[in-house]
């Protein structure tokens, strides 16, 4: 929601870059700006991440979790 707010005039490459710049700080490999649905609903950004991540567990055995999250409240 943060990147929604500072960014509301920017591009989306602008708002990509800014993803990016953010998560390669805090060194998250998950998800990228590539992977961000950036739209607008009026005046308002709207930013969407949906993302798997697949945990193996042991053998063949593994877990994956879904993760969705949005700018928009």
């Amino acid at each position: 929601n943060a990147l929604a707010t500072e960014k509301r005039g920017a591009t989306v490459n602008e708002i990509r870059k800014a993803f990016d710049a953010r998560t390669s700080v805090d060194d998250i490999t998950t998800i990228t700006g590539a992977d961000l649905e950036i739209t607008k609903e009026g005046a308002e950004l709207v930013i969407n991440a949906n993302y798997r991540k697949e945990v193996p567990l042991f053998g063949g055995a593994g877990i994956y979790i879904q993760f969705f999250a949005s700018s928009k409240g």
